[in-house]
């Protein structure tokens, strides 16, 4: 590694009120012609009182949705600065305290003089923990902590309750309809245009639901919503894991890799969907004998699929089985200590790596002669800090079935390979 000193995580408040998503600060992302001007409330550095970070965002296993990134910042409270109940404090104004929920968080690294962004979330929450003097003591000591925990975007959009008609079309449409319908409209996002055509439907109740609706019917556990490190919203399509470039190589072929955890899940097992679509009366039933007779019925069942016909529906459901039918021994998670590496490029990595990137990892397991190389989507991002040390965990989706396997409207076969 090249010589420097690591250098902290800054973590920076904004004690001000209101969130940011639907607006923007100057010098903060603005996108001309879709953000609207908003307060021109600083952020504040308390870098210095940090005394451990966690930042989490993704989803946690196949089938699963991804979640709302969350920030847990433990603050020194020595001084008891961050304190609610401090009303003379450098976070109060006018007798009131600034240390409330509805405040943005944000984290970022400056490695080798570039600023890695790694987290923009809302706090939802402030804890306070304090010490007393005896064991009846009545008074607290100001040698406490304050923990302030955020959440992303995603966590807002669960608290949105809708009520649109989306038009028929792709399903990046009704995805930008769902997002428009909201109060304030989610204008910090980016939305991928989708594969397929989805019917016209009246959506009443909750956005992220709704959205997660049509992302299981644009493609099984490929399409999805999720925030990116600036709590940026992102939608992807049927498409969206098509690349086939990895972005980098762990293991025995590449940068150290200090953990890995490897698992053979039958729980994510699913050998016969029954799908319905909305306005029809027809389960469409995909199944694999093969996989029934050696595993047990593995069921996943669905209504409400908001694809335009009972054809689609049916495909949706083939290309579902053929994804998830068989069980596989994969590599669940990787943890990564970048600053015990020889050089600066496995923390280059830790920092600019995002959600849903195509990476390859290569280890050798005990018994083997030889190591074995896979690619991999990241799923989940962990990143821990306390004093001096450091730890990226990356939770891993099996990549190799999921490159380039959609099925196309129109032709009456899915492409040959299709099992997980």
């Amino acid at each position: 590694m090249s010589p420097q000193t690591f250098v902290a995580p800054t973590v920076s408040v904004r004690f001000g009120a209101g969130p940011d998503y639907s607006a923007f600060i100057l010098g903060e992302g603005a996108i001309l012609g879709s953000s609207i001007l908003g307060p021109s409330v600083a952020y504040t550095d308390l870098s210095s009182k940090v005394r451990k970070l966690v930042l989490r965002s993704g989803r946690s296993r196949e089938l699963a949705h991804y979640n709302a990134a969350t920030t847990t910042s433990t603050f020194d409270n020595q001084d008891n600065s961050l304190s609610p109940f401090n009303l003379s404090g450098p976070y109060s104004s006018g007798g009131k305290t600034q240390v409330l929920p509805g405040r943005m968080m944000k984290v970022a690294l400056t490695w080798d003089g570039t600023e890695y962004p790694l987290s923009k979330t809302t706090i939802r929450d402030w804890n306070l923990n304090y010490k007393f003097a005896g064991i009846s003591g009545t008074t607290a000591q100001g040698d406490g902590t304050s923990v302030a925990v955020g959440s992303g975007l995603l966590a807002d959009l669960q608290n949105q309750t809708i009520s649109v008609t989306t038009s028929a079309g792709k399903a990046g449409q009704a995805v930008n309809s769902i997002l428009d319908a909201c109060d304030p409209a989610i204008t910090s996002r980016n939305v991928d245009t989708g594969l397929h055509d989805m019917a016209s439907i009246s959506v009443s109740g909750n956005a992220l639901e709704a959205i997660r609706l049509f992302s299981f019917s644009e493609k099984i556990d490929i399409s999805d919503v999720w925030t990116d490190n600036s709590n940026i919203l992102q939608w992807g399509g049927a498409t969206s894991l098509d690349s086939t470039t990895s972005l980098t190589t762990i293991g025995v072929a590449g940068m150290p890799i200090h953990k890995v955890i490897v698992d053979m899940d039958s729980t994510l097992i699913r050998n016969k969907m029954t799908l319905t679509r909305q306005g029809s009366a027809s389960p469409q039933v995909a199944q694999d004998a093969t996989s029934i007779s050696e595993f047990g019925r593995k069921s996943l069942d669905k209504t409400g699929i908001t694809l335009a016909s009972d054809s689609d529906t049916l495909k949706l459901a083939e290309a579902g089985v053929a994804l998830l039918k068989d069980p596989k021994a994969r590599v669940r998670q990787v943890e990564l200590a970048p600053l015990s590496a020889d050089t600066d490029a496995l923390m280059i990595q830790c920092l600019t790596r995002q959600l849903r990137d195509l990476i390859s990892v290569s280890w050798t397991p005990v018994g083997a002669t030889a190591p074995i190389v896979e690619k991999h989507h990241i799923i989940g991002i962990e990143h821990i800090f306390t004093p001096q040390n450091m730890r990226t965990i990356w939770t891993l989706n099996d990549a190799e079935e999921r490159i380039g396997q959609y099925w196309i409207l129109g032709s009456s076969t899915l492409p040959a390979k299709l099992s997980f």
